[in-house]
Formats: structure tokens, sequence, C-alpha cells
């Protein structure tokens, strides 16, 4: 049950924060996603994420960055210091981060979550991401010095390499440090009042995504609530609303151009 809540707490989070991410100050982000720092060519910034799209997404290839997607997305939602202390988990797909190998240019993977080394990570004060080990060479959690387009978005490959020698704007990382909180998850945590509130605000943010509160088996304790129902229904009726109204344009632009056809005789 505590899970169930925390995670119903994360989504709430996620909804509210992701309809203004693009007006936050990157320098104080700290949230959901897992960012690179350096923006580089991405004016979305970059984060980590998987290859695919929703229903298609490849959790047995390499981990990639992708240009950071607003609202709560499941192959982008990171947990940090989850289910053990070092790890970088994945909750809708129950897996975690790991290095293919302690090497140069190794593949970041997504394994089953395991007491296996290559799982454990250290968050460093200065922003780097290295993997825990007993090695005199420290390997980091990178992106490719490379991009490429993918849609209207942007993409780099992931990999393990050194710590030191590597350039920091392919290493540093923007994430919560072992120290600290989720400060929205904590205050979230069986607290469906304050969930709601964060929800509201998302919608008046414009959030739209009324389908995943819908039908999302994390926010199952929060489906009763007659103020929750309400939000919801709200949400619903406005875009119904907007989509009868696109219709109405679409359907008069097509009689306008119909009717400014030349005759034919």
């Amino acid at each position: 049950m505590r899970m169930t809540i925390f995670k119903a707490g994360m989504l709430v989070a996620t909804i509210s924060f992701g309809a203004t991410l693009q007006a936050q100050d990157y320098e104080g982000y700290i949230g959901w996603n897992f960012m690179l720092k350096a923006p580089m060519d991405a004016p979305k910034r970059y984060c980590l994420d998987l290859e695919g799209y929703a229903f298609i997404t490849d959790t047995s290839a390499p981990a990639i960055v992708h240009s950071c997607k607003e609202g709560f997305w499941k192959d982008g939602t990171w947990m940090v210091d989850y289910p053990q202390p070092g790890q970088i988990y994945l909750p809708d797909y129950e897996l975690c981060i790991a290095a293919e190998s302690l090497q140069e240019g190794a593949n970041v993977i997504l394994e089953t979550c395991s007491d296996e080394s290559l799982q454990q990570f250290v968050f460093r004060d200065d922003e780097k991401v290295e993997v825990r080990s007993d090695s005199s060479e420290k390997f980091c959690l990178a992106v490719g010095e490379t991009s490429r387009p993918t849609g209207g978005n942007l993409r780099r490959e992931t990999r393990i390499a050194s710590c030191d020698e590597t350039d920091e704007q392919y290493t540093q990382w923007i994430l919560r440090r072992e120290d600290t909180v989720y400060p929205t998850i904590s205050a979230l945590e069986g607290n469906a009042g304050e969930a709601l509130n964060m929800l509201e605000k998302a919608i008046a943010s414009g959030w739209t995504r009324h389908w995943y509160a819908g039908r999302d088996p994390n926010l199952e304790s929060l489906r009763n609530d007659i103020r929750f129902q309400s939000l919801i229904a709200d949400v619903r009726n406005d875009m119904d609303r907007l989509r009868l109204e696109l219709e109405s344009v679409a359907s008069h632009s097509k009689s306008t151009q119909q009717w400014d056809r030349p005759l034919r005789l």
C-alpha cells in the first residue's frame, strides 16, 4: 500500500510540474526526470529515456537520452535510491539502470533490480553519477558526443566513461542528492488532499491528459474521491468541447473550399 501511495504521489507531482517544465530554472531543477545538466544542442534539454515510444518501448536496448518530455511518461519517470540506495529505478517497468561492464564506452542497460554491483551508483557532489567500484579508475554515466534528430526532438546514446577524462558536459546530471528528498513526493505520501491540490494546479497550468488519471492503477486510492472525479470530469468536458469546436471549424473550412472551386460546365 505504501508503494502505491508513493507512486500515486509521484504521478500527481509529475503531471503538476510537467505542465510548466519549460518555465523552471533548470539550475534548481529537482524532480522526476533524470536530466543532463548541459543543454548542449537540445532546446528542451536531454533526459534519460528508453528506445521506442509508448507501447513499443524496447527495454532490452541500451538506454538513451532524449529531448525532455513534459508530464508523466512511463519510459522517462525515474526514482533514485530505490529499491536500494544507489540504484536508479524505472517504476513502470520495475527495472534498474546498470553499467554493462566497467570499461570505457560500455553500454548503459536495464536489468531486473538486484544486488549486482554494476547497478550501484554514487551521486557525487560534482553532479556526476559514478558506478560504485573498488577500481582506482572511476567510471561515470555519460552521454555520447553526437546527437541525431528524431521527429521534432533530439537523442544521444548513453555510455559509461571515465569520470576524470570525460568533459563535464557529458557527465553532469541534475537529480536529487543522497542526503535530500523529493519534496513534492514526500509531502504527498498518504496525503490525498495535497495530491488533489497539486492535480488542481496541474489542470490550471494546462494539463489535459485525463486518461492517465482515469485509468492508472497507481491512482486507485484517489479514484472514489468526489473532488478527484470532479476535476477529471471537468478536464474531459473541456477537451470534448474543444474537439467539437475544432470539428466545426474543420467542417466549415471544407465547405468553404468546395464553394470556392470554379464551376465546371
